[in-house]
C-alpha cells in the first residue's frame, strides 16, 4: 500500500477539474485512508505489546507439581514477536499469538517446548503479575502465572570464591531428580556420571547467583543432551547436528549463542 501511494502522490499535479483527476482524488484518499487504518492498527499492537514487552518468568500449576516456563515479548520495526521456553525445551518463536492491552493468548504447538500437546495460554495483567489459564487439546486445564524476570544488572564485578565441585565421582549427594519416579535415569561408573538414556533431568541442590561452570563431558555418538542454566537456557551437547543452525552445536546456547571454540 505505501508503494501505490507514492506513485499516486507523484502524479497529484493533475488538474483537478478533469474526470481523471477527481478519481485520482477519490484513489488518494481511499488509499491513505486505509494506510492511516493500518498504521492505527500497528500502532495499537505496538502498544499492547509495550504493555507487556520484556522477559516473564511463568510458572506452570500441573496435576504433577509446578513446573517452570518464560516468555520474552519484543518489538521490531513495528512487527511485534514473542518468543518461549517451555518446561523442558529451548527458546522457540511463536507464529500463533495475540496481544490486547493487559491481556495476551498465544499457543505452544504441539511437541514443542515439552508438551505433548497444542497448548493454549491464556492471561492478563493482575497486580503487575500475569494469571490465567493453559489447555491442552483434550481440554484440560491448568493455572499459571507471570512475573517479570530479573535484569541481574551488577554494579560491581563479582567477587568470585572458591570453586565447589558438584560432583564428587562416587554418588548423586548433591543432586537430585526432577522426577523422582524415574531413579534409573542416571548412575555413576568409574568417576563418572552416565545417562542411561531419555529420563528425568538432573537438578544440583545448591543454588547460585552469578558463576562460573566448567564441565569435562563425554558423548558418543548420536548423542544429544545439555546443560540447562537457570532452567532458561541450555547449552547443547551433541555429537549429530551437522545440518543445523550455529547456536544448535556443542557448547552453543541453544536458539541463542553460537559457540565460541
Amino acid at each position: 500500500m505505501q508503494a501505490a501511494v507514492g506513485a499516486s502522490w507523484n502524479i497529484t499535479p493533475l488538474a483537478a477539474s478533469s474526470t481523471k483527476g477527481v478519481a485520482l482524488k477519490r484513489y488518494i484518499s481511499i488509499a491513505l485512508l486505509i494506510i492511516a487504518n493500518t498504521l492505527a492498527h500497528l500502532a495499537h499492537a505496538a502498544s499492547s505489546a509495550n504493555t507487556l514487552a520484556g522477559r516473564w518468568d511463568l510458572t506452570l500449576a500441573t496435576p504433577n507439581g509446578n513446573l517452570p516456563s518464560w516468555i520474552e515479548i519484543s518489538e521490531d520495526h513495528g512487527q511485534v514477536k514473542l518468543i518461549m521456553v517451555g518446561t523442558g525445551e529451548h527458546a522457540t518463536p511463536l507464529k500463533n499469538f495475540d496481544i490486547k492491552g493487559d491481556a495476551i493468548q498465544f499457543v505452544s504447538p504441539k511437541d514443542e517446548e515439552g508438551f505433548a500437546h497444542e497448548m493454549l495460554f491464556k492471561g492478563r495483567v493482575v497486580d503487575q503479575r500475569l494469571e490465567g489459564t493453559v489447555t491442552d487439546s483434550a481440554g484440560d486445564a491448568w493455572s499459571w502465572k507471570g512475573v517479570r524476570a530479573p535484569k541481574l544488572d551488577r554494579t560491581s564485578p563479582p567477587n568470585w570464591g572458591q570453586p565447589i565441585k558438584l560432583f564428587s565421582g562416587t554418588g548423586l549427594s548433591r543432586w537430585h531428580l526432577n522426577d523422582k519416579s524415574m531413579a534409573g535415569t542416571w548412575k555413576v561408573e568409574n568417576g563418572m556420571l552416565i545417562s542411561t538414556g531419555p529420563g528425568s533431568e538432573l537438578i544440583s541442590n545448591a543454588s547460585f547467583e552469578d558463576f562460573r561452570l566448567h564441565v569435562e563431558f563425554k558423548s558418543g555418538p548420536s548423542s544429544n543432551s545439555g546443560i540447562y542454566l537457570r532452567g532458561r537456557y541450555e547449552v547443547q551437547i551433541e555429537t549429530d547436528s551437522a545440518a543445523e543452525p550455529n547456536s544448535h552445536h556443542t557448547g552453543g546456547v541453544y536458539g541463542f549463542i553460537a559457540p565460541a571454540p
